[in-house]
């Protein structure tokens, strides 16, 4: 199996980050600008930065997962 992920890894090293990215998708860590459209003028209004919207999802296979952790550093979250 670690043979195998060497393997992988030595393939997609070779390639530029967007191919990278189209194939294995995007990394932990990795920013996001999000473009949202439509929302009531009040979230726009009363919208602070000190209070973060959270946006994420469940990727297949981790819908039987019973809990996620999360820590907030600053202006940046990463999930655990």
């Amino acid at each position: 199996m670690e043979l195998r992920k060497q393997m992988n890894m030595s393939e997609l090293n070779d390639l530029d980050e967007e191919t990278r990215v189209d194939i294995e998708g995007f990394r932990t860590g990795t920013y996001v600008r999000l473009e949202v459209h439509g929302v009531p003028f009040e979230l726009v209004e009363h919208f602070n930065p000190c209070h973060p919207i959270l946006v994420g999802g469940i990727g297949l296979g981790e819908e039987n997962t019973g809990f996620m952790q999360v820590c907030f550093f600053g202006p940046i979250c990463c999930a655990l």
